[in-house]
């Protein structure tokens, strides 16, 4: 009976989560063994996703106790064949120089205005052409 309802629950669950990212454009992957719905940005040799979720927050204390907000938390994850990364501003340079050790030119991009975390779309997308270019000439 426990195997049953457990059974049940997955099927109800993941039809809620179907029900929801096609609303949404979302699609449903697994990291790091938990599913997630994620947004696709960027497809290629390397795939970035976006999981946005509500994160409670304490902003201040009132009359009442603790005041809290939700806020929405963005995480970006960096997907290839053998790998999840989820990237942050503090280790995103440090990520693309050591996944593309050979690549000067990107390493220097990363300096310049337009290549920042806040961009970091058209980084993947650079480095999915670096990449689809390293394919081509072996």
């Amino acid at each position: 009976m426990t195997g049953l309802i457990c059974l049940l629950t997955i099927l109800i669950s993941n039809w809620s989560i179907s029900k929801v990212s096609e609303n949404n454009g979302l699609i449903q992957v697994y990291i790091k063994g938990y599913p997630m719905l994620v947004k696709p940005l960027v497809k290629g040799p390397w795939n970035l996703y976006l999981h946005t979720y509500k994160q409670e927050e304490i902003v201040g204390v009132g009359p009442n106790g603790l005041e809290k907000e939700h806020i929405n938390t963005e995480r970006y994850y960096l997907v290839s064949q053998k790998e999840t990364i989820l990237l942050t501003p503090h280790n995103f340079a440090a990520i693309i120089k050591q996944q593309f050790p050979d690549h000067d030119d990107l390493h220097g991009l990363l300096d310049q205005v337009g290549f920042s975390f806040g961009n970091l779309v058209r980084l993947i997308e650079q480095c999915n052409n670096y990449q689809q270019q390293m394919v081509v000439i072996k």
